[in-house]
């Protein structure tokens, strides 16, 4: 204990000498956010903490908090990086820095456009520029003005407006040049957007050469997760140039880092290239396994973004009720009141009743769907529902019959391939463009006339309406899970779903809901608003 206590005073002593160094601090800020937030992120906060305790000026106090606030965005908590931002703000703006004025408010504009708060977020880059205009150091212009272009770069790639994405960081990358630091990372940095972009535009020769320039920029850094984006980069665009063996080290190195990384949006896209290289290899477990992370993950990011906006709520309401007047509430009430009979006239119309009562129908099967689902992963053995099967699935131990059409298919072999059809429905291996009855048959170590007598007796369907079926449960699945989902258009709906052609996909869309794919959306984002 004498010699914890030692240590903690001279590190403390130590902290307290370089908070006020600029050299050491800038040692101590780099070495924290590059090396020692992936290798130990509870340990980096409490570096960034303790700079925060010992910083006498505005600046080192502010850039401290940014450290903090960088550690949570690389966590993907972003209400806890917006609450240490914000902080940083209430204290830069009192002073005449407009280099951090222009960070900071950058920062802030990147936290609220990942939370999709895109009117919020254009305030702040608004506010980032402004700043920007007023430093009067070239150097520390150039480098403001180059991550400025890097989130007009963000939006456009939310936007899916790839060249613009492309110019974007092509201005970036000028600026960083003229700034003349930290060239290694921006420019990493920038290959990730210029990568992006041109896998978005399908020239994956281009991508891949981006992806690897950025790659080799990192080499000389320590590991990060900007190395993890990198590596990710290179093994999706190998992938789609079919080259599978040149990406599976690419794909395991960057799903390594993935792994020991705390950033939920690195670990999102990197267990998707794993899941796209597990199907394209045929490799069910690990398809699997890439599924259900990526449903963890998305399910972490809606809560904790929930819980941001819970907390905004709140405070708003806090604030109308201690400064708002009784003629404001009653505004409100009014406007109200006028949504509501609006909403209500709306919804009288008999056909708007009969649509909305398809979609209800709809959610309503796929709960049902998601919670048989749910009950077979809860168990060790995967069994078959009793009420649905139980007259045509003979009880174990009684004598096998031949069907009229084949041959004799045992109750254990019936129950076997039951089995694996619900392991099947649990993936996304449907989704493959080249799935047919013998592909699925050899997949399940069985023959078709077996398995065709299943889907036919059990799910009450032939083959490509099983299959039809399993793919819009999918894409309805995503649509409610995903807001992003609900922005692609429908051509791209049915690539994801493996379908051969819009046309093809809205034909069978609507033949099972009963409605449109593009009216499916629109109700939907009403419930979703509702």
């Amino acid at each position: 204990m004498k010699y914890l206590f030692l240590l903690v005073c001279f590190t403390g002593m130590y902290l307290s000498t370089s908070a006020q160094d600029p050299e050491s601090y800038e040692k101590i800020y780099t070495k924290t956010f590059l090396e020692t937030s992936h290798a130990d992120f509870n340990k980096a906060l409490q570096i960034a903490d303790s700079l925060y305790e010992h910083s006498e000026t505005e600046t080192y106090k502010v850039r401290s908090l940014m450290l903090t606030a960088s550690l949570y965005q690389q966590a993907s908590e972003l209400s806890r990086a917006v609450e240490y931002a914000e902080k940083a703000q209430d204290i830069i703006f009192q002073t005449d820095n407009y280099n951090w004025q222009a960070r900071v408010a950058g920062f802030l504009s990147t936290q609220y456009r990942l939370l999709k708060l895109y009117k919020k977020s254009s305030d702040y880059a608004g506010k980032a520029l402004e700043a920007a205009r007023q430093i009067s150091n070239p150097e520390m212009a150039n480098v403001n003005m180059g991550m400025i272009y890097q989130e007009k770069a963000c939006v456009a790639r939310d936007q899916k407006q790839y060249r613009k994405m492309i110019d974007m960081a092509h201005n970036a990358q000028k600026h960083f040049d003229l700034g003349h630091k930290n060239l290694d990372y921006f420019t990493a940095a920038n290959a990730v957007f210029l990568g992006d972009a041109y896998v978005g535009l399908k020239q994956y020769d281009s991508s891949l050469a981006h992806y690897q320039k950025g790659a080799e920029a990192m080499a000389k850094l320590p590991e990060s997760n900007m190395r993890g984006f990198l590596i990710n980069g290179v093994a999706v665009s190998y992938m789609e140039l079919g080259k599978l063996e040149e990406a599976k080290p690419y794909v395991d190195s960057a799903k390594a880092i993935a792994d020991r990384s705390k950033d939920l949006q690195l670990k999102l896209i990197v267990y998707d290239a794993v899941k796209k290289y597990a199907g394209k290899v045929k490799d069910v477990e690990k398809l699997n396994e890439a599924q259900q992370n990526q449903d963890t993950i998305r399910t972490e990011l809606t809560e904790r973004k929930n819980a941001f906006l819970n907390r905004t709520v709140t405070g708003l309401e806090n604030n109308y009720k201690k400064e708002a007047k009784w003629g404001s509430y009653k505004n409100i009430l009014i406007l109200a009141a006028l949504i509501i009979i609006a909403g209500t006239m709306t919804y009288v119309v008999v056909t708007k009743r009969q649509q909305k009562a398809r979609f209800r129908k709809v959610l309503a099967r796929l709960k049902e769907r998601e919670e048989h689902r749910l009950a077979l992963a809860a168990q060790a053995v995967p069994a078959v529902e009793v009420h649905q099967f139980a007259e045509a699935v003979p009880e174990v131990g009684e004598e096998a019959q031949k069907e009229p059409d084949g041959p004799m298919m045992t109750p254990e072999t019936m129950q076997k391939l039951l089995q694996s059809l619900d392991e099947f429905e649990a993936g996304t291996l449907f989704t493959d463009r080249n799935m047919s009855l013998s592909y699925l048959a050899t997949h399940i170590n069985t023959n078709t006339k077996y398995l065709s007598r299943v889907i036919n007796q059990h799910k009450q369907k032939d083959f490509n309406g099983y299959i039809n079926e399993l793919r819009v449960n999918y894409i309805i699945v995503q649509l409610n899970s995903d807001p992003v989902w609900r922005k692609y258009k429908i051509s791209t709906l049915a690539d994801e779903a493996g379908f051969s052609s819009h046309s093809k996909f809205a034909t069978v869309f609507k033949s099972i809901t009963g409605l449109s794919p593009s009216l499916f959306i629109q109700y939907l984002e009403k419930e979703v608003q509702s």
